[in-house]
């Protein structure tokens, strides 16, 4: 219950929330436990990957190349499932290079930015130091809907829509009293010979990939977009929802959102979602709708866009749906987002045959 407040509540991290909440968003240290501070997460259905093992990238690439990936996502938990096979195949898009940094300094931030590597950074910032994300995208493998899941799909909740690859760079730099320390610490052994700047993680060549023309070691993937299979239960990103039967058509009073309201919209969302996938268009639209009313301040959030610019082009509402794509692609595309040329080329490639 509470980690969906939260997730809901921090949204004005991008920008969309308008309307005032009833408190202020708690920080990440008062959450009950790693799933709660986990739905923080400032867009969980478009994570960054940067701190994912190594073997789960390596499963990443072997199942990308045959089939359309298919993971169990729960938490802060993310996991190929390579024995699960979902018909389709992806298709690389070339962007234009976009360069991006990303600074963390508290806890909060780091559940909000790398959830999925946040249980193993979490020492770097109590140690007292920051950490810098510094990375490059420059295109993205794009798949559809798949078809019939077979083979061992258990605990399957999402399928992986798109990967944004490119190169980066994680450094911890140590806080001034850190660096003090160290300096005393290294007393005896040589004045100016600490260390003030850590290499954690990094692929490939982020000042190189960042020129054009230059993709030679440039496809580490560096975020994946995410979409809930149909009645997959307990995905990250839908928490203790409870029931949306109960949803009322009033809107939030004196613009203030309650929590009830808030799940109610958010379980509302979910629910079109299902309907999308049953062909149900207009029952998809009159659900977002509904939830739009309940709370408005998330109608503007990346995931509850993406599910009404899918829930118009199904219902035939060709122009007003690619338009709305393109607007996420453009918001939402990328780490740092896409052009507005790319992000109507993305739309126009991305909608094509789903305009009923």
């Amino acid at each position: 219950m509470r980690a969906l407040a939260l997730l809901l509540t921090l949204t004005t991290l991008i920008g969309c929330a308008t309307a005032p909440l009833a408190a202020e968003a708690p920080t990440v240290e008062e959450a009950d436990d790693q799933v709660a501070t986990c739905k923080i997460a400032k867009d969980p259905l478009n994570p960054l990957v940067v701190e994912w093992p190594g073997t789960a990238k390596v499963d990443l690439e072997a199942v990308s190349k045959r089939s359309v990936v298919v993971v169990s996502y729960r938490g802060c938990t993310l996991k190929v499932l390579s024995a699960c096979s979902a018909k389709g195949k992806y298709q690389f898009v070339d962007t234009t290079p976009t360069r991006d940094k990303v600074a963390i300094g508290s806890a909060t931030d780091l559940f909000a930015r790398l959830p999925l590597g946040a249980a193993s950074l979490k020492g770097e910032l109590q140690a007292g130091s920051t950490l810098e994300l510094d990375y490059v995208a420059v295109g993205q493998h794009l798949a559809g809907a798949p078809g019939k899941l077979t083979g061992d799909c258990e605990g399957a909740t999402h399928y992986v829509r798109s990967m944004t690859v490119g190169a980066y760079s994680l450094d911890a730099f140590a806080s001034a009293a850190g660096a003090a320390e160290a300096s005393l610490g290294s007393a005896g052994a040589g004045v100016g010979r600490k260390e003030q700047v850590r290499r954690l993680r990094g692929a490939g060549d982020v000042d190189a990939c960042s020129k054009a023309g230059s993709r030679s070691t440039c496809s580490a993937v560096l975020q994946l977009g995410l979409t809930p299979l149909a009645g997959a239960p307990g995905a990250a990103g839908e928490g203790d929802l409870g029931t949306a039967s109960s949803a009322g058509a009033d809107g939030p009073e004196d613009g203030v959102v309650s929590r009830k309201a808030e799940k109610q919209a958010y379980k509302l969302r979910e629910g079109a979602f299902q309907k999308f996938n049953g062909g149900d268009a207009k029952g998809c639209l009159a659900d977002l709708d509904r939830a739009d009313k309940l709370d408005p301040t998330t109608a503007d959030e990346g995931y509850a866009q993406s599910f009404r610019y899918m829930c118009e082009l199904l219902a035939g509402k060709c122009s007003q749906g690619k338009a709305r794509m393109a607007s996420w692609f453009k918001r939402w595309g990328g780490p740092n987002g896409f052009s507005p040329q790319q992000a109507t080329q993305m739309a126009e490639l991305h909608s094509k045959g789903k305009c009923k």
